[in-house]
């Protein structure tokens, strides 16, 4: 299922649609008062919705002025997972993975179920550490070492997180529930390409946490103090924490639009099964499991900049338009590198579900909603628009 959905200045009546993916039906339609509503993922990435509602209690002369926004989550079915009031607006804090999340000084976050339960605090140590959340990636930074605050049933935090520490940094992946480690970057060994220096410790501090699937967690390793651009990705077991496959080593290049994630990162498939880095020579596509290259650009080749992939594995990226006229959007097939689709506007480039593989669009003539089942165009025939009605756009 999907949902559409729209956000006011100040609180005020909005309508929630829940829609079938299929045939556009609408399941149910919820009235709410919101602030702001936006989407948001429940555990294990579920997909959800945050209705937002900010309110002010004035002074009475003497006491300040309170603010304080309560936050009600939605599945994607339109049942009530649950409701959270935080003292304060709502720029103080974030919603992810069914948890209001908010910093506690410099070197900490806590993290409160929404359905209720006692906050946790995660923390970065280390001398003068550092540690923030991105609420557009979910990621906790600690400087050098990057992840996902929460990883399905998991939670990272970061050791060594300062720049002024002798020991690189680590990532450490821990149940929530009863804080035991599970994983951590310091209890394997570096993959192949990662230097070294004379006492076996990496050179460079630089390590991310890309994705856990299936038991299987994939990494990016800075590949040196003086390679700054250049990363080790690599397939570690869970449990037993051997690296799976060989390692790819590519060196990635900033993308001036891209101000979530640059270096190291990588676009990865719904599925798991194919990863695309950006890189200094344009696009590679790889295998995350095996490490296995399936093909990357030839020098000559008009630079391709990797931004989703489709679920039947069509690859989607911008390209510089002749004579620096702007950019525009070509569809590749990431297994064989065709050229399926090409001079699309980059600004309709369409989302895809992760979960029902269904792909969507908001456009000025409407929401789109798609099955990805061909590679011979861009929109499907079957591709049907949702419009909304009402004059500022919300349905009424």
């Amino acid at each position: 299922m999907f949902f559409s959905a729209c956000s006011t200045d100040k609180p005020e009546p909005v309508t929630l649609e829940f829609r079938d993916v299929k045939t556009g039906t609408v399941r149910k339609s919820l009235r709410a008062k919101a602030s702001t509503v936006s989407a948001t993922t429940w555990r294990n990435g579920l997909r959800a919705i945050a209705v937002s509602v900010t309110g002010t209690q004035e002074s009475d002369g003497l006491s300040a002025a309170k603010s304080s926004t309560t936050v009600t989550v939605y599945g994607s079915d339109g049942a009530r997972l649950g409701t959270i009031t935080h003292a304060g607006p709502t720029k103080d804090f974030s919603i992810d993975e069914g948890h209001l999340i908010e910093r506690d000084g410099d070197a900490s976050l806590e993290r409160t179920p929404i359905d209720g339960g006692e906050p946790h605090k995660v923390s970065c140590t280390g001398t003068l550490a550092q540690c923030s959340y991105d609420p557009r990636t979910g990621e906790i930074d600690g400087g050098q070492a990057h992840a996902p605050l929460i990883a399905g049933k998991y939670v990272f935090h970061v050791e060594n997180a300062s720049t002024y520490e002798d020991d690189a940094e680590q990532l450490v992946m821990s149940e929530p529930a009863t804080g035991k480690k599970v994983w951590s970057t310091a209890d394997v060994t570096p993959p192949d390409g990662v230097e070294l220096d004379d006492d076996g410790k990496r050179t460079s501090g630089a390590v991310r946490f890309l994705d856990v699937h299936d038991g299987q967690i994939l990494t990016a390793w800075g590949a040196g103090a003086f390679s700054p651009d250049t990363f080790v990705t690599a397939t570690y077991d869970l449990a037993s924490g051997r690296q799976i496959g060989a390692s790819t080593t590519y060196r990635y290049a900033d993308f001036p639009g891209d101000t979530i994630d640059t270096e190291g990162s990588s676009v990865l498939s719904p599925d798991r099964t194919l990863a695309a880095a950006h890189t200094k020579g344009g696009t590679a596509v790889w295998d995350p499991a095996t490490g296995k290259e399936i093909w990357k650009q030839a020098e000559g080749e008009i630079p391709l900049t990797p931004l989703r992939f489709s679920a039947n594995g069509v690859l989607y990226g911008d390209t510089e338009k002749e004579g620096g006229a702007g950019t525009s959007a070509l569809a590749v097939d990431a297994r064989t590198k065709k050229v399926l689709a090409k001079e699309l506007p980059s600004d309709g480039i369409p989302l895809f579900s992760r979960t029902t593989g269904y792909g969507y669009l908001a456009t000025t003539d409407g929401f789109f909603v798609f099955p990805a089942q061909r590679q011979d165009g861009w929109l499907p025939a079957t591709a049907r628009p949702h419009r909304p009605t009402g004059g500022s756009g919300c349905p009424r």
